[in-house]
């Protein structure tokens, strides 16, 4: 089976194949994944069941790995159709939805969370020259980018890492750095809630 945080390989996904009994995990496994989509769409299943502190993705499955315990047995619950749940589905597809391996707690991201840390990031000032390259490009470093939204009417980018303690680190080292430019600038740098695509921005 797979070994949460990646150590499965191709395949081996087997071990999801069953519904496992309940147990305490802020892990999710998210299998039978449409061809071809993206992590992002995965990722917004989650938003109506509470903050995601990373997300594993391996193109025909993923792990959603939550902050709280109460937000993963919300989503596992919705996808257990066999107790009369309306089911997790993505582009008309029924996904599988079992636990994955339990993840031991991070007092570290538990603290953070209580400051206000997300995995989504406002970085800014932007202009409507600003690319979503040119904003990977400052971000990358940290950590793998779920998706670039640019906000122009805002002057801000959200940049939605993979991994919340990535999002901690960029904004430590890039809040208030000062830019060359040009002209030169002062980058702000500040935790935002996880986007809608109702938002209007373009990723």
């Amino acid at each position: 089976g797979i070994v949460e945080g990646g150590g499965g390989k191709g395949r081996g996904n087997t071990a999801y194949l069953k519904p496992l009994p309940k147990q305490h995990s802020r892990s999710i496994y998210v299998g039978n994944l449409p061809h071809g989509i993206d992590i992002a769409s995965v990722a917004e299943l989650a938003l109506s069941h509470g903050l995601l502190e990373s997300v594993k993705f391996f193109q025909t499955y993923a792990f959603l790995n939550f902050v709280e315990d109460s937000a993963s047995d919300s989503f596992w619950q919705q996808g257990q159709t066999s107790s009369g749940a309306q089911g997790v589905y993505l582009r008309g597809r029924q996904l599988m939805v079992n636990w994955g391996r339990p993840l031991p707690p991070d007092p570290s991201i538990r603290a953070a969370v209580s400051r206000g840390a997300t995995r989504h990031i406002a970085i800014g000032p932007t202009n409507p020259q600003t690319t979503q390259a040119q904003v990977s490009e400052i971000l990358a470093p940290f950590g793998e980018i779920e998706s670039v939204w640019l906000m122009p009417d805002s002057g801000f980018a959200i940049v939605n890492m993979m991994n919340i303690q990535h999002a901690v680190a960029a904004k430590e080292a890039l809040h208030a750095k000062q830019m060359s430019g040009p002209p030169p600038y002062q980058l702000e740098v500040q935790y935002s809630m996880p986007p809608q695509q109702r938002m209007g921005g373009s990723r």
